[in-house]
């Protein structure tokens, strides 16, 4: 028994060491992207630049209906994972394998975050790498709480919509605080596919169809 514990000690340590090695060029050119977009302009700066925008609300201004659907449907562990969600990551990964290709995200809030702050939306794992260090620095000085705000306020709802009090606004004509809980569902939902799955969209028919495809 304990021989076959030390062999299965040693071959996960085998294992990790070599996707360690295999990772390190993608750590390595994330670093490199990371630093360089962080020279033009810090996590903090970009902070600051985020909350001094004309739209930008405060976590109270958001009412529960939304903040309490958001991470149900985008990031359930949320609240309790580093930045980064193990379980998420390794689901996908074990899908994109199998598929042969980029086909799910494992993308946290965090994430989702320090993309729309730096990086374009092309899938790359330098991309991916690079979001690494900047949900890191995020975590390191914001709480939960000013992720979550900070990510709603940033969050593309499509047709040119950023953040929730222009997406509200457009599609209903209303502050954030005065959505109801289907609203705020309906624009939860369209974060997962903002250029088709948003309010307009449902109206069209596009999204019932998607909707219905899902059921």
């Amino acid at each position: 028994m304990k021989k076959i514990l030390k062999w299965t000690v040693r071959f996960i340590l085998a294992v990790l060491i070599i996707a360690g090695f295999c990772a390190y060029p993608t750590l390595k050119n994330g670093y490199s992207m990371y630093k360089e977009a962080t020279a033009k302009c810090s996590v903090h700066d970009k902070v600051k630049e985020i909350r001094s925008q004309e739209n930008y609300i405060s976590i109270d201004e958001i009412p529960d209906s939304f903040k309490n659907s958001l991470p149900q449907s985008e990031d359930r562990r949320f609240y309790y994972h580093f930045g980064v969600d193990p379980v998420a990551v390794i689901r996908a990964a074990y899908n994109d394998i199998k598929a042969g290709a980029f086909v799910q995200g494992g993308s946290t809030i965090d994430q989702q975050l320090a993309k729309n702050m730096y990086f374009d939306f092309g899938k790359t794992m330098d991309r991916k790498a690079a979001e690494l260090f900047v949900v890191h620095d995020l975590e390191a000085d914001y709480s939960k709480d000013e992720i979550l705000e900070l990510y709603i306020n940033k969050a593309y709802f499509g047709n040119g919509c950023y953040g929730l009090q222009s997406a509200s606004n457009y599609y209903f004509g209303v502050a954030p605080s005065k959505l109801n809980q289907t609203q705020a569902d309906e624009l939860v939902y369209t974060l997962k596919c903002p250029n088709a799955y948003n309010p307009a969209e449902q109206e069209n028919g596009l999204t019932d169809a998607v909707y219905s495809a899902a059921a």
